[in-house]
């Protein structure tokens, strides 16, 4: 995670966007939101809120076949 708030710090001026997606369960969301704040994270933070997490899975990648962290890049128009 510092990684990669470090990277999004030295573009967000660009046109380039962060977004990061907590899998976590919706009743750990106060812990979320301690990780986020301790890592000073400026860039868009979602939760996913649902305990469904193999959903949200499929709904980012219909094959993804990892744990978490997951980083997935974007290019514009994709999607």
């Amino acid at each position: 995670m510092p990684a990669i708030e470090e990277t999004f710090r030295m573009y967000r001026r660009r046109d380039f966007d962060l977004v990061t997606v907590a899998t976590n369960y919706p009743d750990e969301k106060t812990g979320v939101l301690k990780t986020l704040q301790a890592q000073h994270a400026s860039s868009r933070n979602l939760m996913f809120s649902s305990d469904d997490t193999y959903a949200m899975q499929a709904a980012f990648d219909a094959k993804w076949d990892a744990g978490v962290p997951f980083t997935m890049v974007i290019a514009p128009g994709a999607g």
